[in-house]
């Protein structure tokens, strides 16, 4: 029966291109398949095959390409990031030293001098003395043990307190309270005044991570060297008032203090 089907000259792939066979009988069949190649596959076929080939290709350089780019801008963004902790590790370190030429508490090593009270006991005693002040004028002696609570709150990590005896120590030198009899005093030694109280200012800001009003405020300060001998004067006063407040090792920096 299969003879007799291939027999009728029944045609395989009917009306398809040159190439495809047209089949008698079985013989032919096998001599033609002995024949066949690739060459004979249709010409859309093998446009096809050609054009998914080269699609694979786009694709797989598009993904190396974007990988390559995903990894320069990784690495990038890396280093910029360890150039950025860099400088700021740099800028806190320069500003940190530019600080300690600064003349107040936080620089005046207040912590080495051997007091005779704790540091709790030290800070009710100063308060004791700050509300027997009598003074309504120019509040020089609450001025000095401001300077020493600021210190001493920092000190035990009291941040808030510490900000708020600062700002005692600004109100004190407001120019718009009436100074009375130290009118003149205040004017010739206000530099030197200002330059301890904002002093602690730059101290606090850098210790509390506001590194850029820091380093503004430093940049504002009127320095030791540029000041006249009145308020250089002013300034080693301050400090030996200041340390008289940490017991007998601080009156013998006073007396030290007094004759430089």
């Amino acid at each position: 029966m299969s003879s007799s089907l291939l027999d009728t000259g029944t045609s395989l792939n009917e009306g398809s291109s040159p190439g495809v066979l047209q089949v008698q009988g079985v013989d032919e069949v096998t001599a033609s398949l002995e024949h066949f190649s690739l060459t004979d596959t249709p010409v859309g076929d093998e446009e096809a095959v050609q054009n998914k080939v080269q699609c694979d290709t786009v694709q797989e350089s598009t993904r190396n390409s974007d990988s390559v780019e995903v990894n320069s801008l990784t690495s990038s963004t890396q280093e910029s990031g360890k150039q950025l902790l860099t400088e700021t590790h740099d800028d806190r370190s320069i500003l940190r030293e530019q600080l300690k030429s600064l003349e107040c508490p936080f620089t005046w090593n207040l912590q080495n001098i051997i007091v005779r009270d704790k540091p709790d006991f030290t800070i009710s005693r100063i308060n004791e003395k700050v509300e027997e002040i009598e003074e309504d004028e120019f509040q020089w002696r609450k001025f000095i043990l401001m300077l020493v609570l600021c210190y001493q709150h920092f000190c035990r990590g009291e941040s808030a307190v510490s900000w708020a005896k600062q700002r005692i120590c600004e109100q004190i030198l407001d120019p718009s309270e009436p100074k009375g009899e130290y009118e003149s005093f205040f004017h010739a030694t206000k530099n030197a005044l200002l330059h301890v109280t904002n002093s602690c200012k730059c101290h606090l800001l850098f210790e509390t991570g506001v590194l850029n009003e820091a380093r503004n405020l430093f940049q504002k300060v009127c320095k030791f060297e540029e000041m006249d001998n009145p308020c250089k004067a002013t300034i080693w006063g301050i400090r030996a008032a200041v340390s008289m407040e940490y017991g007998y090792e601080g009156t013998k920096v006073r007396f030290v203090v007094q004759y430089i």
